[in-house]
């Protein structure tokens, strides 16, 4: 990989839809070269994919906005039973072992509403509120799993695994009737 591939990359990262030719044409190589540096970046791995840019003011609450990891089974399988009546869903989870991954599915009212929302402990709502996590946005964008939560000041497990069910769980609330299940059968896939 040379300066030439980052150039790409950094124009891609920018504008995942641009032609090889336009690409070629500002940095000063051809169409051609552009098609065999992607494509040998793809191949490598270090392309993943290509991604759209989202007005979220259109988007009911339907896309995909980040993964979360959950760790202590258990405290899941207390809070979830409590909200989810999907026997199916909840049978396959309590034999679950492993890192959970969940989608986050929420549009624009929902990201922007305060951490708040999330209906936190004091103690997790506090440390969040501290680290300068004002939004539920805020929180999906910056915060992959409990290991970056932990970096919190203060954010021990379980208020870190607390934060990643509560995030799970608003997710669910927020979906009307025909999505909940669709996005169970999500959840099943990613894990």
């Amino acid at each position: 990989m040379d300066s030439m591939d980052c150039k790409i990359l950094e124009i891609l990262e920018e504008h995942g839809r641009m032609s090889f030719q336009s690409i070629g044409d500002s940095i000063g190589i051809s169409r051609v070269a552009v098609k065999k540096r992607v494509m040998k970046l793809e191949k490598e791995g270090i392309i993943l994919g290509y991604h759209a840019n989202v007005d979220w003011h259109k988007v009911p609450y339907s896309a995909e906005c980040g993964e979360g990891r959950i760790v202590d089974m258990e405290d899941f399988n207390k809070m979830i039973s409590e909200k989810i009546s999907d026997e199916k869903f909840l049978q396959w989870i309590r034999g679950f072992n492993g890192k959970f991954r969940f989608p986050v599915y929420a549009g624009k009212e929902f990201m922007d509403e305060d951490v708040e929302a999330l209906g936190l402990s004091v103690r997790s709502y506090n440390c969040l509120k501290r680290a300068g996590y004002q939004s539920i946005k805020s929180v999906v964008t910056n915060i992959r799993g409990r290991e970056d939560l932990q970096t919190i000041r203060n954010m021990g497990r379980k208020s870190a695994d607390e934060v990643m069910i509560k995030l799970f769980l608003y997710t669910y609330d927020n979906l009307a009737p025909e999505g909940k299940k669709n996005y169970l059968d999500r959840v099943r896939q990613l894990n």
